[in-house]
Parts: structure tokens; C-alpha cells; sequence
């Protein structure tokens, strides 16, 4: 377990935040995977919590989406209250979570941490090329990174922002569906989904009853 300081706490969307943390020498990971953050006060001391690096092995930072959850135990809310300076304690990588060739990405909310990595990876190795990205959330404020996923995206006709609370022009309305699925899944895809259980439960269900395989359809297992 390494201790790191955080060297930033910013506000990206609604309830979510951006750490950026020291960087351990040496320290390398695969985009998309994750680790558990503890952080040293008693209540707290041995309940670690999972979040996904947002940042690129290039860069000297870790960094971290950072959700509020009110009606969760106060780990999210006390985190959020962290300054420059404070420390916290990551634990190992894990996650199974990796890009594994050209697909559809389904991310509800926070959901989409894990594929920011990726994206910026992809990016750096010459672009998304044909991913395609259903991204969910409840209102337009609630989206993570709207203005750089609409740039990573920008030559690409696969990328639906859908809201489920608000309607407002340019995006779809509702929840990712299997009529979604069905249109912008294409043949050769792998599904990559992330979000609530039951968000993930249902979205690979019918991704099976499309023909896809269980190494086709990729979430954390």
C-alpha cells in the first residue's frame, strides 16, 4: 500500500471531483484498472473503496473521479473534503476492465471513469478510430469530461450522450435500451459496460441474446 499527497481537489460535474495524487516511482498500470483508496481517519481506517485511474502512465500524477453519494456511509463525502496536502493510502491494482479491440462502451454516471483512461490512451496512439460510446446520465450537468469525450469523438458518428431526467436538444432521452444496442452495436464489437449492477446485469443480458460471447462482453467480473 503506498501513501501519496494529493496535489489537487477540483470540481468536474455534479458531486464529482478530480484528485490528482503524488505518483509512486515507478508506478505503471493498464488503462481502465483500478485501485482501493483508504484513507487514515478511525472510522474509516479499514474500509478501503474502489476507483478507477483516469490519468495515463505518462503522466507524473495519478488521478481519480471522485463521486459524492449523500445517502452512502460519509467515505465520499469526507474524501471530497480534502486539501492539497492531505494524504491518502492506495491500495493494489486490480480490474478487469481493459481494451481488448474496437467496441461499443456503455457507461452510466461514474461509469465512465474506467474508459477515460482508455480513451486518452487510444488518443495518444492515434485516436478512438471506431469505438462507439452510449453514455448515460440523469441531467446535462451530471455529465463527466462532456467537452473533451466530444472532442476524442469528434470524427466519429457512434457517440450518444442520453439523459434520463432531462430533455434537452442534441441528446437523447431515456436510459441505453436494446433498441440503442441494436442500432449502434455493429458485428465485429466487443461490449464494454460500466455502471450501477443492474445497469450492467441488463445491457449484457441482451448483449447475449444479440449473439455476443462472454469474452465479448466486458465489464468487472
Amino acid at each position: 500500500m503506498d501513501k501519496v499527497k494529493i496535489i489537487s481537489n477540483e470540481e468536474i460535474a455534479n458531486n464529482v471531483r478530480s484528485f490528482k495524487v503524488e505518483k509512486p516511482k515507478g508506478y505503471r498500470f493498464v488503462p481502465g484498472q483500478a485501485v482501493k483508496i483508504f484513507i487514515e481517519k478511525k472510522e474509516f481506517r479499514d474500509d478501503g473503496h474502489p476507483f478507477t485511474l483516469t490519468s495515463l502512465n505518462s503522466d507524473n500524477f495519478l488521478e481519480f473521479f471522485i463521486k459524492q453519494y449523500p445517502e452512502s456511509d460519509g467515505f465520499t463525502k469526507t474524501l471530497h473534503l480534502f486539501n492539497p496536502g492531505d494524504s491518502i493510502l492506495i491500495d493494489e491494482l486490480f480490474g478487469s476492465i481493459i481494451y481488448k479491440g474496437t467496441g461499443l462502451f456503455l457507461a452510466a454516471g461514474s461509469g465512465i471513469t474506467p474508459f477515460i483512461s482508455i480513451f486518452r490512451d487510444l488518443i495518444n496512439r492515434g485516436g478512438v478510430s471506431d469505438n462507439g460510446l452510449l453514455f448515460s446520465n440523469k441531467t446535462f450537468e451530471d455529465i463527466i469530461l462532456y467537452n473533451e469525450i466530444k472532442k476524442m469523438f469528434s470524427h466519429n458518428d457512434r457517440l450518444v450522450f442520453t439523459l434520463s431526467q432531462e430533455e434537452r436538444t442534441g441528446f437523447a432521452y431515456g436510459r441505453i435500451n436494446r433498441w440503442m444496442l441494436r442500432r449502434y452495436m455493429q458485428s465485429g464489437d466487443k461490449l464494454y459496460i460500466c455502471g450501477p449492477k443492474s445497469f450492467v446485469k441488463n445491457l449484457s443480458l441482451i448483449a447475449y441474446e444479440f449473439g455476443k460471447s462472454e469474452n465479448d462482453v466486458i465489464f468487472e467480473r
